[in-house]
């Protein structure tokens, strides 16, 4: 039962240690990514000023009656201007996916271009 160790088995064993080494490296860079990936698109997201009551209901694919109904319902963050209206994305991005809301992608996209915020010169 002895086994003689080699040169050639010492070799194999180191090679299958780096590549599952560098596997693991892999791995975990690529979840850091994501990691910085998302959290750079939630503050995308968070920095984005309130929107308009018409916008938030196009995005829930309902009437603005409608939407003045079920946002405590929702936990919807809003505030009042005067008589205007204004929803958070955050939380209205929260609810659709707690609540399985429809909602339009397109408009998602034509919030966060036209509220981007525009660097300072």
């Amino acid at each position: 039962m002895e086994q003689t160790i080699t040169l050639e088995m010492l070799y194999q064993r180191t090679v299958t240690l780096e590549e599952t080494l560098t596997l693991i490296l892999n791995l975990l860079t690529k979840e850091d990514r994501k990691k910085k990936e998302s959290k750079e698109e939630k503050d995308e997201l968070s920095s984005i000023p309130p929107i308009p009551n018409a916008m938030a209901a196009r995005l829930l694919h309902m009437s603005t009656r409608q939407l003045q109904r079920v946002r405590r319902r929702y936990q919807l963050k809003w505030e009042e201007r005067g008589r205007e209206v204004f929803y958070h994305l955050v939380p209205l991005l929260k609810a659709i996916s707690r609540l399985n809301l429809k909602w339009s992608e397109t408009v998602l996209e034509e919030i966060k271009r036209r509220y981007k915020k525009v660097p300072a010169l």
